[in-house]
């Protein structure tokens, strides 16, 4: 946003138009937070504007929604979401099939788990994807913790989040297992 910004500064502009309510948030956020100069306006509130129509200014709005956003984002990074998957230990071994997670609780009463723990980046990506139907509405809980949403759209993320992560964990879980792999150990020990 900043390097768009800093050249709508540079030709003069006192205002620079967006017709994509995303790049809009981002402008306008980038703007807040690096104090530039440059007012960012959606095409419909600046026609509305020069026809003469008074137009709430809706900034805190915009910025309380990107929150939402800006919140989605840093989940998705890979030590937010191994702390994630930390808290939703519990509800992950008992979502493993049913030898597995006992045969991991077996492991750590005997110690073995801490040289099976080269195995764990092989077997998440096979497991994860039948494991995450039964964590889903702990994970939902979790992450409804951790990032501020209004209620629509709470609403909407038990029909979105199982998409989202579907499409994510399969990217991020080679980064998230190493992360992931001793503190499970000393779960299950």
């Amino acid at each position: 946003g900043k390097v768009k910004l800093d050249e709508a500064v540079a030709t003069g502009a006192d205002e620079l138009l967006s017709l994509c309510p995303c790049c809009q948030f981002q402008l306008r956020v980038s703007a807040e937070k690096n104090g530039m100069p440059v007012k960012v306006t959606d095409l419909a509130t600046f026609l509305a504007k020069a026809h003469g129509y008074q137009v709430e200014e809706d900034l805190p709005k915009v910025l309380d929604s990107w929150a939402t956003f800006e919140a989605m984002i840093a989940l998705m990074k890979p030590r937010n979401m191994a702390a994630l998957m930390q808290e939703l230990f519990p509800e992950l071994v008992e979502a493993m099939p049913r030898w597995m997670g006992k045969m991991m609780c077996l492991a750590g009463r005997m110690g073995l788990l801490p040289r099976m723990k080269g195995m764990f980046p092989i077997v998440f990506p096979l497991l994860m994807p039948g494991m995450m139907p039964k964590v889903m509405p702990a994970m939902l809980r979790a992450v409804a913790r951790r990032v501020p949403m209004p209620d629509y759209m709470k609403e909407q993320m038990p029909d979105l989040m199982p998409r989202a992560m579907g499409n994510l964990m399969p990217h991020l879980l080679p980064e998230v297992v190493p992360l992931i792999a001793q503190p499970l150990v000393d779960y299950l020990v």
